[in-house]
Order: C-alpha cells, then sequence, then structure tokens
C-alpha cells in the first residue's frame, strides 16, 4: 500500500505540474497577442465636423483616422502617411486643442487647414508631447464639411515641435484647397 501512494503522489504532482506549465505558456502566448495588437495612439480632437486621431500603423508610419460626426451611420476612415511615426497635431501653445486655420476656396467652400508633424525625430529639439525630439516633417490637411483632403507631401522644414508654434503661412500654403 505504500508504494501505491508513491506512486498516486508522484503522478499527482507530474499531473498539477503539466498543468501549471500548460496555463504559463498560454498566459504568455496571450500577452504577446496583446502587445502585437495594441496600437501607440497619439493625438486627438476634433475639427469642423470630424474627430480626429493620430496613431502609428504596424509598419511604424504616421496614420490619420476621422470620422465625420454629423452624418448618421458615418465609418471611421484612415489615411496612411508616408511619413514615420510619432507625429502629433500641432497645437494652440500648450493647450490639447489642435491648432486649424480656416480658409475658403475658390469654389467659395469653407475649409479648415491642420499640420500634422512627424518624420525622423530630432533630439535636439524637444516639447512636451514629443519629448523624444520633435518632427522633421509635416503633412497638410484640409477639412471640408463632407470631405479630407491632404497635400501628400511631405515638407521637410524641421525640426517642428507641436506646442511651439508655426507661423500661419505653412497652413495656408500647403493646405490643399
Amino acid at each position: 500500500m505504500g508504494n501505491k501512494m508513491v506512486i498516486i503522489f508522484i503522478l499527482s504532482f507530474f499531473v498539477i505540474s503539466c498543468f501549471s506549465e500548460s496555463q504559463a505558456v498560454t498566459n504568455t502566448n496571450i500577452m504577446k497577442v496583446t502587445q502585437e495588437v495594441k496600437q501607440e495612439v497619439y493625438g486627438s480632437g476634433s475639427i469642423y465636423n470630424y474627430h480626429l486621431k493620430l496613431e502609428k500603423s504596424a509598419e511604424g508610419k504616421c496614420v490619420l483616422i476621422f470620422k465625420n460626426e454629423s452624418q448618421e451611420n458615418s465609418q471611421e476612415e484612415k489615411i496612411i502617411f508616408d511619413m514615420d511615426a510619432p507625429c502629433e497635431f500641432v497645437r494652440l501653445g500648450k493647450t490639447d486643442k489642435i491648432r486649424s486655420h480656416s480658409y475658403k476656396n475658390k469654389k467659395n467652400e469653407r475649409y479648415d487647414a491642420v499640420i500634422i508633424v512627424g518624420g525622423k525625430p530630432d533630439p535636439d529639439k524637444t516639447d512636451s508631447l514629443m519629448p523624444e525630439g520633435c518632427g522633421t516633417e509635416f503633412v497638410a490637411v484640409s477639412i471640408f464639411a463632407d470631405k479630407i483632403k491632404t497635400s501628400h507631401k511631405l515638407i521637410e522644414d524641421g525640426p517642428i515641435c507641436p506646442t511651439k508654434g508655426l507661423d500661419e503661412k505653412y497652413f495656408g500654403i500647403y493646405a490643399k484647397p
């Protein structure tokens, strides 16, 4: 009877240790999947009828995600820029408000221009939103009542920090009416 107890004890220990090891592997796999799916989110805010958000793509590019809040059943859309993340909207000073300027095109349509700063960070110039270095590229975005247009041209005129001011001429010249 003593040998049976020892064998049962050894088998029980083996089964429990296998179960614990299996759980540990499963939990590790879940953590890896969760970390891979998680995207870096940068700035967000609203301009005109749109909610705007910036994220980092899996390829490390800057992504603008937007949704027209004034249209029923509006879906989120996105534009992936050929500009490396991190990226951030130019802000009104040190506030959370996205800086924009309103203009009219030749058809007399109103639009708001915003600037997104990104590209390879320049560690010599930093601010609170880009502590690793301010952006060396930017792209202009024009927001109309029913559409969004981008300049699709990266302007290398950096470093540009999102909270340290940018002359209004950049908004008017590079926005796409």
